[in-house]
This record gives structure tokens, sequence and C-alpha cells, in this order.
């Protein structure tokens, strides 16, 4: 059911508002550190590098549209003169239509209607050109985005808060990490372990120092690709960063390479990109992507303490420290030498089962801030939804009809105005 226009509006298309034109052909090898700034197709907002070429140049006021790729993404650059790459569409408003109120219209707009279906989604001028436009007069317009800006810079203090809340639990994950690993976590029925690996002198009877490798000598093999399999399968993407959380798998039998292979109890150590902090305790039978190497379960350790121990800052840096390359990762042997202090099976036990408690509580208060996340996102597609059905504002009855605007904007150009109107 169409929504009733408010009095005074109109609809027009993207075509009939705006100069639009793709962006120019750039390399990465002719961004400089100074020059016209570049936007590209990313869904971030600052200026992918700068370059000194002029020829086809922007002024301020043009919006920047995402065309491969990230489809629809809108940013209004706040530079006097820009260049966009050719994965974007730089459209500029017409006189009468305000760039602020335009690009924030853009931004509530279901893209998948207008992207083409090929490999690599892609937004056409033509396409665009026939995107419906709701249009009012251009002070309205203007008080409208204005609210708009209002009402988001209050969700962006909120959502900077909450993002804040976020970095601190991170925090204060890795510090009960480090009294775990240091023995402070639990009483203790002998002497406190050390602080650190350096503390020699202060080692308790039943804390031993070790290297990774002591407790676990060697990672499980791999298996070949099996068409026939009915194992589960878990790739490097069904691990969340940073994070336990297993968000998914697959069947082994659809892989065309080897895996490796696991078991209940096993430990899976995402060894591509150690930053990404990808730990997971298997909690079944299956295979893994090759990119994972899996510690067997062992008598002589509690997989959960394992897992804790992958995940800390120090274990992180340890194999950070050991990596190169454009696909960087880690082999056994390296993050065998990972030095620690190995505590009896029981006392790992004790560790990891307070460990578990509380991450859990630390697991509930940030899914809390992820909804509440969830809720500002939600908050800004309402907001758009009330500007533009021309519920945000009162209107002002003196304030021309949008009938008068599209009259001058439709008003046949002398050859002049059509020169001006195609320039770039």
């Amino acid at each position: 059911m169409k929504t009733k226009l408010p009095q005074g509006w109109a609809v027009v298309t993207f075509g009939e508002i705006t100069n639009a034109r793709m962006g120019k052909t750039i390399l990465s090898k002719e961004l400089r550190a100074s020059g016209l700034p570049v936007f590209s197709a990313s869904s971030n907002s600052e200026a992918w590098g700068y370059i000194e070429d002029e020829s086809v140049v922007f002024q301020r006021g043009t919006i920047v549209i995402s065309a491969r790729g990230t489809i629809g993404f809108a940013k209004l650059p706040r530079f006097e003169r820009f260049v966009s790459t050719q994965t974007t569409i730089a459209a500029t408003p017409l006189q009468g239509v305000d760039p602020e109120y335009l690009t924030y219209q853009l931004s509530n707009v279901k893209w998948s209607e207008y992207t083409s279906t090929t490999a690599i989604p892609m937004l056409t001028i033509a396409a665009i050109s026939k995107l419906p436009i709701k249009i009012c007069s251009i002070n309205e317009q203007r008080r409208i985005a204005k609210k708009i800006e209002s009402l988001f810079a209050q969700i962006d203090k909120g959502e900077t808060a909450l993002r804040a809340a976020q970095s601190l639990l991170a925090a204060y994950r890795q510090s009960i990490l480090r009294e775990a690993f240091a023995g402070r976590l639990l009483p203790q029925s002998s002497t406190a372990a050390p602080a650190s690996l350096e503390s020699a002198a202060q080692l308790p009877h039943d804390w031993t120092r070790c290297k990774l490798g002591d407790v676990i000598p060697a990672p499980r093999p791999k298996i070949p690709a099996d068409p026939n399999s009915a194992l589960p399968y878990i790739g490097m993407n069904h691990i969340e960063p940073h994070s336990f959380r297993l968000n998914g798998k697959d069947n082994f039998a659809n892989m065309k390479s080897a895996g490796s292979y696991f078991q209940d109890g096993d430990v899976l150590y995402g060894r591509l990109r150690p930053y990404l902090n990808k730990v997971h305790l298997a909690s079944f039978e299956g295979v893994a992507s090759s990119e994972f190497i899996v510690l067997p379960a062992s008598k002589s350790f509690a997989g959960n303490f394992i897992k804790y121990l992958l995940h800390q800052e120090r274990f992180v840096q340890f194999a950070m420290n050991r990596i190169t390359g454009d696909r960087p990762r880690v082999k056994f042997n390296t993050i065998a030498d990972f030095e620690f202090w190995l505590p009896p099976l029981a006392e790992q036990r004790r560790i990891a089962k307070k460990i578990d408690t509380l991450f859990a509580q630390a697991d509930q208060l940030e899914e809390e801030i992820r909804n509440a996340l969830e809720l500002t996102s939600r908050s800004r597609q309402s907001i758009l939804k009330e500007a533009f059905a021309g519920r945000l504002l009162p209107q002002n009855p003196k304030d021309e009809p949008a009938s008068a605007l599209l009259t001058r904007l439709r008003k046949p150009s002398t050859p002049k105005q059509r020169q001006r109107k195609s320039a770039p």
C-alpha cells in the first residue's frame, strides 16, 4: 500500500534532480600523501588517499554513492574539491535540492531492487536514475536534514558509550586470564604461583613451568577430502573472532581439500591471522579447516584450561611476533615454544570453571550491549522512515510546494544551462 504524501510534497526520480556520472579510474599506486582527496566505494566515510590528477574533480555538495561490491553507501565529502573512483557514482543535486537531505534519503533505500545480478553487485547510472525520491520545499528539506543530524548525534553518543563498554569488557576478560595464569584467581592451598615467568624463585611445588609443546607433543594429523564423509566441518568463518563461539558448520563431504580431524574435547586454534584470536573447544567429532591447529585432548591437561591459555593476550602477542607475510599464519612448532605455568589437573579444572563463570557474566553483559546497539540501528531507520513520510517535523504552511520547485527544475534550459548541467 502506497503511503500518502504530505501536503506540498512530490515524488520525482533521482535522475530528474541530480547530475550523475561515474567516478574516475584510479589505481592504488597513483595515491599520494597529499593532493585531492579520493573517495572509494567502501563504507568508510574517510578519504581513500590523495592524487594530483585534476582531470575529473567534484565540488562540495556532490554525493558519492558506492556502485560496486558494497552498493548504495552514500557519503557527502566535506572537502571543497575531491575525486571519486570508478567504483562510485558521483551525483550533484540540482539547485533547490539539499545534499544533506538527499544523502539521508539514499541511506533509506532498498538497493537490491536496483542492483544488477552479476558476480560482483553493480549499480548503474541508468538504474539509479529511476530511483523514486520524495521531495519537498528546500526550506523543509533543510529542517528535516538538520533534525536528523541532531537525532543521529544523540544516537552516536549512545553508541560510543556502548562500544566503550564493549572495550572494557574485553579488558576485563583479559584481566581475568592474567590473574588465572598467575595463580591469583582462586585461593591456593600452597604458595601462590608467580606473576611472571621470570619469578622462578616463587614457583610453588605443585605448579610446573613448561612449554606448550611439553604438554601437547603434536597436533592431530590432516585427513584427505572424502565425498562420502558424514562428519561435520568447521571452517575459519564458523568461529567468531575474539570469541570461542561457534556460529555454524558445514559437511566435510562438501569440501574439496584436506582438513584437520578433531574429537570431542580437542582444542581448535586458528593459525591464520592470530590476531583474530579464534579458539574453540570441540564438543563433537568432526573435521576443521586446515587453517586450524587441532590440539588433542589429554589426561594431563583440561581442554578448557588450554582454550583460555591460548585466548590470553600474552599468547596472542607471542604468536603475532613470530609471523610474516600478507596471509600471516603460525605453525605448531612455533607456538610449541610458548612458556607458561601449568598447575595440577584438578587445579586446572577449578581455574577453568571459575573463568567459565566470570566469562558467562561478561557474555551476558555483552549480549545486552549488542541488543542495545541493534536498537540504535533500528532507531536510525525509524527516524529516517518518519522523516521521509513527513512526520518528523511539523510543516510550515509558508513553504512553497514541491510542485513549484519541480516546475523550475523541468523548465526547458538554455544551451548554456544544458552545457553546465552536463559538466562533471
